[in-house]
């Protein structure tokens, strides 16, 4: 089957009877056709399920109006089974005889975790992609990953920075149409890139920072790289265009929870999108993500694209312990389950697994870092870090009612070179994630991979060795 580098069909949403689908196309020059139509079937099975997604080409959206370029629509796909995999065809339909130009694959949630012994139930975790100089390799490595059944991602969580429209703008403010170019320009050359990652399983995104802009939505400090975002109309012009393509292409949700069956409970929450200068969220959002955290009857796993175990940050990067009142709320939130949580987490530029007992039952938080995906280049590229081992001791600011408790470091992958010199000859070394999930008799074993994304062979090479533990 030829499939049209030009489209995309991106699993964005899923539940053990329904999925959510995006089609459509982020280029400038390909006008969207008329008639087209999404079909599906389980892999092997001659039976195809139809769905019409347009008949005519005013059905399409468009990503950035009035910009007659970059349409989309999403589409649902209902009555699936639990616990199984679909190949999903986009095509035109033409005099009757569908053409397809577009795939993808999905996996719709277990009722419940698969026992000990049986292939995991695995998300990936990845986090900050620059596209110069990728060439693909992200998504090489993660099909490497994805075509092995006992590795094999059902989720991906991707937490943030998978453009950098903010990295080289010009020193003046443009034209509104120039800028909502540069952000198709920017999201159809990410997605180009990693559509070998992006079609296979479905997608959980939470943009961060650079998705808008360095440190939002503080006011840019008049630095060379954003300085022309100091001048508030054209930020507000700027930001308008970032909201329009978090909310249209990555069809993000301020706050998503599932679980699986009765063994595991997930929350996903944007910290970032909503965020003021004073709160990571508007108060009845975050009153949900207390609610998920207070009443976990299982071990949980919270996904943010910010670390949970970091301190405060600076002017130039806000992190959530500055926003005190909440970060406190959500800590005491936490504190208060009788279950393991994990956080999954990337935007540092290094990756590490690291846990504290948060109760005096003996609950813990486990936290897992994966960033970057594929770094900046070239000088921009010494944003690296290496195994920071900060804070020693959690909560990193005072919490009323929850004491410190000192972090253990299990496992850290560094993106650090020697010597500037290093950095502008070679890659700096990036990874992503994946952690699986089995059922083993009232507690959940838990594992989590580390893969390097610029390694050779049939299988990547670790950033560390496994990592197993046991969740309450």
């Amino acid at each position: 089957m030829h499939l049209d580098p030009l489209i995309s069909v991106v699993p964005v949403g899923v539940t053990a009877g329904t999925a959510e689908v995006w089609v459509g196309s982020l280029s400038d020059w390909n006008a969207p056709p008329a008639k087209t139509r999404l079909r599906y079937r389980r892999p092997g099975s001659n039976a195809w399920m139809l769905k019409t997604v347009t008949e005519s080409v005013a059905d399409w959206r468009w990503v950035l109006p009035p910009e007659k370029a970059g349409w989309y629509r999403t589409m649902q796909l209902t009555n699936l089974a639990p616990g199984t995999e679909y190949e999903v065809q986009f095509g035109r339909l033409t005099d009757g005889e569908f053409s397809p130009g577009g795939q993808c694959f999905l996996e719709t949630l277990p009722s419940a975790l698969p026992a000990v012994g049986a292939p995991p139930f695995t998300v990936m975790v990845g986090s900050c992609f620059y596209s110069d100089k990728d060439q693909k390799q992200t998504s090489a490595t993660y099909k490497r990953i994805y075509g092995d059944p006992a590795l094999k991602p059902q989720l991906k969580f991707l937490v943030g920075d998978l453009i950098y429209a903010d990295v080289g703008i010009p020193l003046f403010p443009m034209e509104p149409a120039r800028t909502r170019r540069r952000f198709l320009d920017a999201y159809k050359t990410s997605w180009t890139e990693l559509s070998g990652l992006l079609r296979r399983g479905v997608n959980v995104f939470l943009p961060d920072d650079h998705d808008f802009y360095n440190d939002y939505p503080f006011e840019p400090l008049a630095s060379p790289n954003i300085v022309a975002l100091t001048h508030d109309g054209y930020r507000r012009t700027w930001v308008k265009c970032a909201t329009a393509c978090v909310n249209s292409v990555q069809h993000v949700s301020p706050v998503r929870s599932f679980s699986i069956g009765t063994d595991l409970s997930f929350c996903a929450v944007d910290f970032r999108s909503l965020r003021s200068t004073t709160s990571l969220l508007p108060a009845a959002e975050f009153a949900k993500v207390e609610a998920w955290a207070s009443h976990l009857t299982t071990a949980g796993v919270l996904v943010v694209s910010q670390l949970v175990m970091r301190g405060k940050g600076s002017q130039f990067d806000h992190g959530l312990a500055d926003f005190t009142t909440q970060y406190q709320r959500l800590i005491l939130a936490l504190t208060q389950s009788q279950h393991d949580i994990v956080v999954l987490t990337g935007d540092v530029h290094f990756g590490r697994v690291a846990s504290v007992p948060f109760t005096a039952s003996g609950a813990r938080l486990i936290e897992v870092v994966a960033s970057p995906l594929s770094n900046l280049t070239g000088l921009y590229s010494i944003s690296t870090s290496g195994p920071d081992q900060r804070p020693a001791s959690f909560p990193p600011i005072p919490v009323p009612g929850v004491a410190k408790r000192a972090i253990t470091y299990h496992r850290a992958a560094a993106t650090a070179k020697k010597s500037l010199l290093d950095y502008l000859r070679t890659r700096t070394h990036e990874h992503f994630v994946t952690v699986g999930f089995n059922k083993k008799g009232a507690k959940v074993a838990m594992t989590v991979d580390a893969w390097r994304v610029r390694s050779q062979g049939s299988t990547p090479s670790r950033a560390y060795p496994r990592w197993s533990t046991e969740l309450r």
